[in-house]
Parts: structure tokens; C-alpha cells; sequence
């Protein structure tokens, strides 16, 4: 648990550092890049984690479930630490954060051509879901499912499983 806990800091500040620099620089939609980057640092992390754990806690061999069990215990430490900063930033530090992102979405939709008073049905009952609270649970939870697919994927790698016999006999 040590392990995720550490590991699940690292990538949770790290995702808070990406994010603050989006925030810093005004940008709501960002670039594809930004997406990789946060993707690779998703993957990344659960993999330096669950191969650490592997070589140094569990003497170089890892199943499977282990694996995923690792990389899933990273990721919710991950999403904990990304969720409270962003109910901090919606909630304290900046509480126009989300109509300034809402304006984004609502001009996205315009563009892509759907009728202004749909936009503005949709952006009203969008509006009542965006508290702190909620945004930091939805924050913890969809990034949660999102460290899960890395998890599934990271440890077909990963995993090494001991022999059943020891062939230096």
C-alpha cells in the first residue's frame, strides 16, 4: 500500500502540475498533446509503480491480478489527490473556473451548429451539477475508470509470473 501511496502522489502531482499550467495559461480545451501527455503520465506512473513493487517488494515475479491490483491502488491515490486540488480550484480559488469553461463548451456546440436555445436548455441543467463537491467526486471517479483501462493494459506487461520449477537443480 506504501508503494501505491507514493507512486499515486507522484502522478497525482504531477496531473495537478499539467492542469495548473492549463489553468495558468487560460486554456479550457486543450490541445491534443496536453491529452497524450496527461495519458502518458497516467500510464506511466502505474507502470514504474507496479514494476517497482514487482522487483523490489515481490522478488521480480508479479501476476496479473497483483498487477492490476497495483496499478488500480495508484490510480485512486492518483485521483484523490487530482480531485480535492480541482474542488479547490472551482471552490475556493477560482469559482468562475467553471462558467468560463461552460462559455467554451457552449460556443463548441454553437459552432458544431446545434440551435442556440438547445445550448442554453443543455448548458442550464449542465449548470446544476457543477459544484465543488460534485466536480471533485467526478473528477475521482472518471479518472479512476480511466486509470482502471491503464491498469488492465499496463499489467498484461508487467506481470511475471514464477516458475513452477527451479531449473538451476
Amino acid at each position: 500500500m506504501k508503494n501505491a501511496m507514493t507512486y499515486g502522489l507522484y502522478v497525482g502531482l504531477a496531473l495537478v502540475i499539467v492542469h495548473l499550467m492549463q489553468y495558468l495559461m487560460d486554456v479550457y480545451q486543450p490541445s491534443k498533446w496536453v491529452s497524450i501527455l496527461t495519458y502518458l503520465i497516467m500510464a506511466g506512473g502505474i507502470a514504474m509503480g507496479t514494476i517497482y513493487f514487482r522487483n523490489q517488494e515481490l522478488n521480480g515475479y508479479i501476476s496479473y491480478g497483483k498487477a492490476l491490483g497495483q496499478g488500480i491502488l495508484i490510480g485512486i491515490c492518483a485521483s484523490i489527490i487530482f480531485g480535492f486540488y480541482f474542488g479547490l480550484l472551482t471552490g475556493v480559488i477560482d469559482t468562475t473556473y467553471m462558467a468560463s469553461l461552460s462559455e467554451v463548451v457552449a460556443e463548441a456546440y454553437l459552432d458544431a451548429g446545434m440551435d442556440y436555445d438547445q445550448v442554453e436548455m443543455m448548458m442550464g441543467m449542465v449548470k446544476k451539477y457543477q459544484t465543488p463537491f460534485l466536480m471533485t467526486i467526478s473528477q475521482i471517479l472518471g479518472n479512476t475508470i480511466t486509470f482502471i483501462v491503464f491498469s488492465l493494459i499496463t499489467s498484461i506487461f508487467i506481470k511475471k509470473e514464477e516458475p513452477f520449477f527451479d531449473t538451476n537443480e
